[in-house]
């Protein structure tokens, strides 16, 4: 009875954390794509010198985008703020937010 037990407490302990490891690696390619994402709409951004709905299009159209992700521009001086928002969530730990980066483009001229 005892091995049993053990048996029992130690499958279910594994597989917890088997679980956790996954979720952990979901939310590492969730940053990633994310990040990706943000690196595109920058080099978007520097490329034409400007954002406008043009570019917002551009953007929204580009062959690498983020399906979890949303986006916002913000001018700032000479410059743009990017924000990219995306969902993170640990279904063991009954956990679920967004998590936001943010970068600046270079001196928009």
């Amino acid at each position: 009875m005892k091995g049993a037990f053990e048996t029992y407490l130690l499958i279910l302990v594994g597989m917890t954390f088997v679980l956790l490891g996954f979720s952990m690696v979901e939310t590492t390619l969730r940053y990633n794509n994310a990040r990706l994402y943000q690196e595109t709409i920058i080099s978007i951004i520097e490329r034409h010198n400007r954002y406008d709905n043009d570019i917002k299009q551009l953007i929204t159209e580009s062959k690498l985008r983020c399906q979890e992700c949303s986006f916002n521009v913000n001018q700032i001086d000479d410059k743009y703020m990017v924000f990219v928002n995306f969902k993170v969530s640990i279904p063991v730990a009954n956990f679920k937010t967004t998590a936001s980066i943010k970068s600046l483009t270079r001196s928009i001229q």
